[in-house]
């Protein structure tokens, strides 16, 4: 039952006059007929007027209608926000708790996407003031996400402001998985991942938006779904990912197109175009900038995606060689900074109002909870009190069964005890006749393990006198090794303006020589690992150094297929470890990845420092053709050729990664992969930090 002490065809007329009276009202929103709007806003309240106050049914139907209207695009916005304002009044009227927490939940949600952050954090606090007097959790966890994202959207925001926002929009987080609520999960994770960027910590704010993304597509939330997208687009292009970071803006920018929020819009074009002039396509960038323009011209307030715009502009017509439309439009964008720090300026005392409401609620808010605390301590005092008192009497209970317990049972114990001393001394004896027989059995075990170490013994001497063949063997093979490729440089100088071909060969030779040398050094350091003599020399190492010499080692390599080579690393990146030892790991790690990617892709080296688990991280990407989950598994043994092949002809021993595998483990590190076929593949290596060590 919707009205109160009402028939049923006066009900009717009511649900429907309010109906009527909300479509006009709606369809006069965005007219320039203020008479006809009020007329049409009395018109509701005078059908409102007609309910029951005592129906919470109505305020029900109201705020569920607002909650509905709110999670769709900002065209019907207007639809929520009225929605929730009537309940909200009605609500008021009659003392319903639940139905002012519910309006204001949906009106503060409203006030954050349209920009009005005050007018938000004022409905936010009430609203969440209201839910903890209900104890609701899921409308506990709405106030705290509206706070937590209004108070993150502040200009200007202290330090203190954004990690007060951070741990209430945490709060709400765990509050909505629990539930679960996938549109409170996914409103947390955006306004999460939004102060994780401003906080600089881009990878936190790459996770949280990603999973805002899958549940902003599961809950079908348009509003959500290109606030993710966007902030995606933003932090790929800070990492120089522009095809992905394209990718993501215009999936926002289609979304937000299609709105209708000329704020979101504005600044969605203007990602796009920056994106643009990343790639060098600086027509585009200058397109979508003007556009940007264009979006926003009419629009009060919107001052930093104009500009931006311009100044994205301005750099357009600088690579494009117009350096008089350049500064035309640098000069605008000067103009419109200055405007707004003009009227920023003039807000300041609005501004210090605002904070000074805020510290008040918060002061309030730190009360009431100081209140309720004293209370839930108060409470579980007498709790205490109550159960130590009935354990007293519990335990008294019990004392009094014991001991009669105890007297009763004295004779028939000492009886029982008479039988066990004679079960007891049989039991000795054959405890006596069983020793003798475990000593037997250990002079034969010792006898055994004699015979064992004399054959260990032998063992050992077998492998030392393989690793001492196999090194004479080794340098027996070196010395004419350099002897050929001496020679064959020698030739290859000699000859080199007089006959092409003998240069060529003379080089493949060299090459040779240098294969085969490398896979004779291999061998005899897995030898000496499996024999355990591969001996380090600790000492503390920069990795970042070892990456950078490795890198210019291999950059003409790679030059000659086109490779690119990036390089990101800390200046320092401590490690103990044995400095040659672990060149030779970052050596075989890129030097696959030179082999096995095809010719123009790009190859990754970072060097980072992950101080909290006490770990130094190298990574080896690359944008070959992958690797399957059966050549994962055997990657690191000893003489597997893997599915792949290299693409410039490059041979492969197969002994490169058991050797990395044992030097890394030597050092107590971890190394891993992450791969799979056509997506590239990735090295990971984990060494503890020097001063971990």
């Amino acid at each position: 039952m919707l009205f109160g002490s009402v028939s049923t065809t006066q009900a009717a007329q009511m649900q429907e006059h309010c109906s009527v009276a909300v479509t006009e009202l709606l369809s006069l929103r965005n007219t320039s007929q203020p008479e006809q709007l009020l007329a049409s806003q009395d018109s509701l309240q005078g059908a409102l007027g007609q309910v029951n106050e005592s129906d919470t049914a109505y305020i029900n139907r109201l705020n569920t209608l607002a909650e509905e209207y709110s999670y769709r695009t900002a065209a019907v916005k207007d639809t929520a926000s009225l929605y929730a304002a009537q309940a909200l009044a009605l609500a008021k009227k009659i003392d319903y708790k639940r139905g002012i927490a519910e309006a204001l939940a949906v009106l503060s949600y409203r006030f954050n996407l349209e920009g009005k952050i005050e007018q938000g954090l004022d409905a936010g606090f009430k609203q969440l003031r209201v839910a903890e007097e209900l104890g609701d959790q899921r409308l506990i966890a709405r106030g705290l996400t509206c706070i937590g994202f209004a108070a993150g959207q502040q200009s200007h925001a202290e330090v203190a402001a954004i990690k007060e926002a951070r741990e209430r929009l945490l709060r709400a987080l765990r509050i909505a998985t629990a539930l679960p609520d996938d549109f409170l999960i996914t409103f947390s994770c955006n306004a999460l991942g939004r102060l994780a960027r401003l906080e600089g910590h881009q990878q936190e704010a790459l996770t949280y938006h990603q999973q805002a993304l899958g549940f902003a597509k599961k809950i079908q939330n348009s509003e959500q779904l290109s606030w993710a997208l966007h902030s995606l687009a933003i932090i790929y292009e800070a990492q120089k990912q522009y095809t992905l970071a394209l990718d993501y803006s215009k999936q926002a920018l289609a979304l937000r197109e299609k709105n209708g929020r000329a704020f979101a819009i504005a600044t969605s074009r203007r990602l796009t175009g920056s994106i643009y002039f990343h790639l060098g396509q600086f027509e585009e960038a200058k397109r979508y900038a003007e556009s940007s323009i264009a979006a926003s011209k009419d629009e009060e307030g919107i001052f930093v995606p104009k500009m931006q715009a311009y100044h994205l502009l301005s750099d357009a017509y600088i690579a494009l060689h117009k350096p008089t439309e350049a500064l035309q439009y640098y000069k605008k964008s000067i103009a419109i900074r200055d405007s707004a720090a003009a009227i920023e300026s003039k807000s300041n005392i609005l501004q210090l109002q605002a904070q000074l409401d805020r510290e008040r609620r918060t002061r309030e808010e730190a009360i009431a909870q100081r209140d309720r605390q004293l209370q839930a301590e108060r409470f579980q005092r007498q709790r205490v009190i109550g159960a130590v008192i009935l354990s007293g009497m519990v335990l008294l209970s019990i004392i009094v069964a014991m001991l009669w317990r105890t007297n009763r049972l004295k004779n028939k114990q000492n009886i029982e005890l008479t039988v066990a001393y004679q079960e007891i001394k049989q039991q000795q004896e054959t405890l006596e006749s069983q020793a003798q027989e475990i000593e037997i059995t250990n002079t034969q075990l010792h006898e055994i393990n004699e015979t064992l170490a004399a054959s260990n013994a032998e063992l050992d001497k077998a492998n030392t006198f393989k690793l001492n063949m196999l090194s004479i063997a080794a340098h027996d093979l070196k010395n004419p090794l350099h002897a050929i490729a001496n020679f064959a440089d020698l030739i290859g100088e000699e000859s080199e303006n007089k006959d092409g071909k003998i240069t060529m060969f003379a080089g493949r030779i060299s090459q040779i020589c240098a294969r085969m040398l490398a896979l004779i050094h291999d061998l005899l350091d897995t030898a000496a690992h499996d024999l355990g003599k591969m001996a380090l020399q600790i000492e503390p190492v920069n990795i970042s150094d070892l990456a950078l010499a490795v890198t210019e080692q291999y950059t003409p390599q790679a030059k000659e297929k086109e490779q690119e080579i990036y390089l990101e690393k800390h200046n320092e990146c401590w490690v103990a470890g044995d400095a040659q030892r672990l060149y030779q790991v970052l050596e075989n790690l890129l030097s696959n990845a030179v082999k096995y990617s095809p010719h123009g892709k790009r190859i990754w080296c970072t060097v980072s420092i992950h101080s909290q688990q006490g770990i130094a991280r190298l990574s080896f990407k690359d944008e070959g053709p992958g690797m399957t989950s059966e050549d994962q598994e055997k990657a690191f043994t000893m003489f597997q050729r893997l599915s792949a092949q290299t693409t410039g002809g490059e041979s492969s021993t197969g002994v490169g990664l058991a050797l990395v595998k044992q030097i890394v483990e030597l050092h107590n590190g971890q190394v891993h992969i992450v791969s799979k076929q056509g997506g590239g593949t990735e090295f990971v290596v984990e060494l503890p930090l020097y001063s971990a060590v």
